[in-house]
């Protein structure tokens, strides 16, 4: 599991998906953060960075950021925009920050 403290604006975290055949859960922990953590997917060693959808674990419409704790999941083989690409970088970006700070896990397993 890695496990980073976001505190400012553009911070991140990244998780490397050499095979694009497990899912990765994102957890979010802030008791007294206000802001917004983007999901984003880059298929090109991350000189672009897109989007990426991610499911709250409770079910639900997928979200590309979250403001509030949560877990997530990221299918990156299919559900991130890039069907069959081997080899996918996977972010969760603090892009507005009001306060706080917010701690982020990634966690993957096999789908």
């Amino acid at each position: 599991m890695d496990k980073k403290t976001l505190r400012a604006v553009n911070d991140e975290i990244r998780f490397f998906d050499d095979t694009c055949d497990n899912q990765l859960a994102i957890t979010l922990l802030g008791a007294a953060f206000t802001g917004t953590v983007s999901f984003e997917a880059s298929g090109n060693l991350g000189a672009a960075w897109v989007a990426c959808p991610a499911v709250p674990i409770a079910g639900g419409a997928s979200v590309t950021s979250a403001t509030a704790d949560g877990i997530w999941l990221i299918f990156p083989g299919t559900g991130s925009g890039f069907p069959g690409t081997k080899g996918l970088w996977i972010r969760a970006r603090l892009s507005a920050l009001t306060g706080g700070t917010v701690d982020v896990f990634f966690q993957p397993t096999k789908a």
